[in-house]
């Protein structure tokens, strides 16, 4: 039997994860927002709200401004730099290998076997 909806009214899934998108906000924004505490003297709070950002970042942008200067406010490249691989050559030639040899391992197939290789 179905379970009956009201108009307006969202079913939760089970074990849907939520993505959380990180918001990048300008250098401009958080330099502001760091000269506002630090020359002004204007509470985290009051900043927060009046430029509509997480208290919380503007805490991160005073610290990482204190310990880097401007550098410390401007968006930094995230994920591995290019050329930079984080597995070996060896455990990725395993992969491919396994993954050849049975198309329909996925992710936690594959990395049991490799944890079984390394006993």
């Amino acid at each position: 039997m179905e379970e009956k909806i009201e108009v307006g009214q969202k079913k939760a899934r089970k074990n849907s994860p939520k993505k959380r998108t990180k918001l990048v906000y300008p250098f401009e924004l958080r330099l502001k927002a760091v000269k506002l505490h630090l020359e002004k003297g204007i509470s985290r709070d009051v900043i927060s709200r009046e430029l509509g950002v997480g208290e919380s970042s503007v805490s991160n942008w005073v610290k990482a401004y204190r310990e880097k200067g401007e550098d410390g406010l401007r968006t930094q490249p995230r994920g591995p730099r290019p050329g930079q691989n984080k597995l070996g050559e060896p455990v990725t030639a395993r992969i491919l290998e396994l993954k050849k040899a049975e198309p329909s391992w996925g992710v936690k197939r594959i990395a049991q076997v490799l944890r079984a290789d390394e006993q």
